[in-house]
C-alpha cells in the first residue's frame, strides 16, 4: 500500500510539472502573439466615385497650395492667383499631379524595405508535445525548444545597403518625374504661345486682305483691274480665314493640354490669364560654352543620377552574395521533460558548402554590375553626342533668326519709303497695302524662325535637364513638397 502511495505522489509530482510546463508554454505563446499585434487591419477600398469627387474638389484656393507657392518664392498676391506663368503652372502640377504622389508613395515602400533589411531575424519557439501509451510514470513528453539565427554583421550591412541605394534611386526618380512634368508643361506652354501669337498675325493679314479686296472691287467698276486679280485675292482671303479657324482650334487644344497637365479640372482656369513674359528672354540665350552644358548634363540629369544609385545597389548586392559564402549560425537551445528525466539541449547548425559555395550567385552579381556599368557609359556617350547635335541646331537656327531680323529691317525700310511717297502722292493706296501685307508676311516668317529657335532651345533644356528659367528649381520644389507631406 505504501508503494501505491509513493507511486501516486510521484505521478502527482509529474502531473504538476506537466501542468507547469503547459502553463508556461501557453503564457509564452500568448505574450508572443500579443507582442506581434502592433497593427490592426483596416480596410481601405478604392471607390471610383470618391476618387472622381476628389478630383473635382481640388481647387486653386487650397491653403496648402498657397503655402507651397510661398515656400517656392512665388507671388500669391492677390489670392487666389489670377494669372499663371510657366513657373506657377509647374508648381501647380507638382502639388496636384497624381504621378508625383505615386512617386512619393514608391519612396515610402523603399523606406519600409530599408527598415526590413535592418531587422534582425526573430527567434522561433517550439513546444514539442508527445503522449505515449506505455505504462510509465508519466505518458507525456513536453518541452520548450527555441531557434536563434545569428547573421554576420557584414552580411546584414550589405543587405541594408542594397535597400538604401534602392531608396535613393526612388528619391531621384521622384525628382525625375517632376522634371518630366515640368518639361511637358514647358512644351505645351510654348505650343500655346505659338498658337496665340500666330492667330494675331493672321487676323492682321485678314484685315489687310479685306482692304485690298475692297480697293480692287472699286477699281473693277472703272475697268482698272481684271476679275482674275480679284479672284486671286478672294482665294487668299478665304485661305486666311480657314487658317484663322484652324488656329483657334489649336489655341483651344494647346490650352486644354497645358492646363490638364496641372492635375486640375481645366474649367478652373476660365477667366485666368496666362503670361508669356519669360519667353521674351529666350532669344538672348547663349549656348556657346559647350563645356558648361556638358557639366550640366553630367551632374543635373536625374536619369544619370538614378543609374549611379542603381549601380551602387548592384555593388551592395555583390557584397551580399560574397558575404553569403560564410554561413549564418543557427542555435537551438531547448528543454524537454521526458518521463522522469529533465533534458537540456543546445543544437547548432549552419549551411555546409559541400556542392557549391555561392559561386554562381557571385558570378551573376558580377555580370549584373558590369552590365549596369556598360549601360551607364553607353547612356552617357549617347547624351553627349546628342547634346552637341542639339547645340549645333540651336546655333544654326539662331543665325537664321538673325538673318531674318535683318531682312525684316529692309522690309521696314521699304515700307517707310512707300509711306513717304504715298503722303506725297507718288504711289497709290493699293501699292501701300501690298507693302504692308508684305511686312506682315515678313513678321510672320520671323516669328516662325523664332519658334524654331525656341524649340531648339527647349531641346537643349530637355537633354541637360536644367531649366532655362533659373527661378525654377525642381529639386527645391520636391523638397518643399515632401516636407509638407511628412509634417
Amino acid at each position: 500500500m505504501s508503494n501505491n502511495n509513493y507511486k501516486s505522489k510521484k505521478e502527482h509530482k509529474y502531473a504538476w510539472l506537466t501542468g507547469l510546463v503547459n502553463r508556461c508554454s501557453f503564457l509564452i505563446v500568448s505574450i508572443s502573439v500579443t507582442a506581434c499585434a502592433n497593427y490592426e487591419y483596416q480596410a481601405h477600398p478604392i471607390e471610383p466615385e470618391n476618387t472622381v469627387a476628389v478630383f473635382y474638389q481640388r481647387n486653386q484656393q487650397d491653403s496648402g497650395l498657397k503655402q507651397f507657392l510661398e515656400a517656392n518664392n512665388y507671388s500669391v498676391e492677390p489670392w487666389p492667383v489670377s494669372s499663371w506663368d510657366l513657373h506657377g503652372l509647374t508648381l501647380l502640377a507638382i502639388y496636384f499631379s497624381p504621378s508625383i504622389q505615386l512617386a512619393i508613395d514608391s519612396i515610402s515602400v523603399k523606406q519600409a524595405e530599408v527598415r526590413i533589411a535592418g531587422q534582425r531575424p526573430n527567434p522561433t519557439i517550439g513546444v514539442p508535445t508527445e503522449y505515449r501509451t506505455e505504462d510509465r510514470p508519466s505518458p507525456w513528453l513536453i518541452g520548450l525548444v527555441s531557434n536563434f539565427l545569428f547573421q554576420r554583421e557584414a552580411k546584414r550591412e550589405a543587405l541594408r545597403d542594397v535597400s538604401v541605394f534602392q531608396q535613393e534611386a526612388a528619391r531621384l526618380e521622384l525628382e525625375n518625374q517632376a522634371w518630366q512634368m515640368y518639361s511637358a508643361i514647358h512644351q505645351a506652354y510654348v505650343a500655346h504661345y505659338a498658337a496665340v501669337n500666330s492667330k494675331r498675325f493672321l487676323i492682321r493679314q485678314n484685315e489687310l486682305f479685306k482692304q485690298h479686296l475692297t480697293l480692287l472691287e472699286q477699281r473693277l467698276e472703272y475697268g482698272q483691274v481684271s476679275e482674275f486679280e480679284i479672284s486671286r485675292i478672294r482665294l487668299q482671303l478665304q485661305q486666311n480665314q480657314l487658317d484663322i479657324s484652324q488656329q483657334e482650334y489649336l489655341i483651344n487644344d494647346t490650352y486644354y493640354a497645358l492646363t490638364a497637365l496641372t492635375g486640375l479640372d481645366v474649367n478652373q482656369f476660365k477667366n485666368k490669364a496666362l503670361g508669356f513674359d519669360e519667353i521674351a528672354h529666350y532669344s538672348s540665350f547663349n549656348v556657346d560654352n559647350i563645356l558648361l552644358l556638358k557639366q550640366a548634363l553630367l551632374f543635373n540629369r536625374y536619369d544619370i543620377n538614378v543609374m549611379l544609385a542603381e549601380y551602387q545597389a548592384f555593388e551592395a548586392a555583390l557584397k551580399l552574395e560574397i558575404e553569403k559564402q560564410y554561413p549564418d549560425i543557427n542555435l537551438s537551445p531547448g528543454f524537454v521533460f521526458e518521463q522522469a528525466d529533465y533534458i537540456w539541449a543546445l543544437g547548432a547548425s549552419w549551411v555546409l558548402p559541400l556542392f557549391h559555395n555561392n559561386q554562381g550567385q557571385i558570378e551573376k552579381a558580377l555580370a549584373e554590375r558590369e552590365l549596369k556599368r556598360t549601360q551607364f557609359v553607353q547612356r552617357q556617350t549617347e547624351l553627349i553626342n546628342e547634346l552637341e547635335r542639339k547645340q549645333q541646331n540651336f546655333i544654326d537656327r539662331s543665325k537664321a533668326y538673325q538673318k531674318n531680323i535683318n531682312l525684316l529691317e529692309s522690309v521696314k525700310q521699304r515700307l517707310s519709303e512707300l509711306q513717304k511717297q504715298y503722303s506725297l502722292g507718288y504711289v497709290d493706296s493699293l501699292a501701300l497695302l501690298r507693302a504692308e501685307l508684305e511686312m506682315e508676311k515678313a513678321k510672320q516668317a520671323l516669328f516662325a524662325m523664332k519658334l524654331n529657335m525656341i524649340r531648339s532651345l527647349l531641346a537643349i533644356e530637355s537633354i541637360t535637364q536644367k531649366p532655362i528659367n533659373q527661378m525654377i528649381d525642381i529639386r527645391t520644389m520636391i523638397q518643399q513638397l515632401t516636407a509638407a507631406v511628412t509634417e
